[in-house]
């Protein structure tokens, strides 16, 4: 369908139309009375080209529409989706990670109590014998 040379507003008729008429009323004066019929014909015809072309057009804009919205949702679906897959990864790595640290706070743990243990028994062994030790030290010197 020709382009239109200039906007035209709501309701005012296409000059590709203006000139189509134009050319079968002057066909008309100089041809004869019989066109009558033939022309009505042809400005229908030409009505119900450009009504089929406006019912494209509009099918074509709700289609686009209905993708656009389509396509929102779909990114909406996998954004959602991609946030719950990693604050999954994210808890997942943090469960990890305190594990790893109870783990070795444990080990921790358990190495401090030995050396406590360890200091501990050797004061019961020795503790007599280093007061004497001290003493003696403070005394006899």
């Amino acid at each position: 369908m020709p382009q239109k040379q200039e906007k035209e507003g709501q309701g005012a008729i296409p000059s590709h139309r203006l000139k189509a008429v134009g050319f079968l009323v002057d066909y008309y004066e100089i041809g004869g009375h019989n066109m009558e019929n033939q022309m009505n014909n042809i400005i229908s015809q030409l009505s119900h080209i450009e009504d089929t072309a406006v019912r494209i057009m509009q099918s074509a804009d709700a289609q686009k529409k209905k993708l656009a919205s389509e396509m929102e949702h779909k990114t909406k679906e996998f954004d959602e989706a991609l946030s719950l897959e990693t604050n999954k990864k994210l808890n997942d790595l943090k469960e990890q990670l305190n594990q790893e640290k109870e783990k070795e706070l444990s080990t921790l743990r358990s190495q401090t109590q030995a050396a406590l243990e360890q200091f501990e028994s050797k004061y019961q062994q020795n503790h007599s014998k280093w007061a004497e030790e001290i003493f003696q030290s403070i005394v006899g010197a």
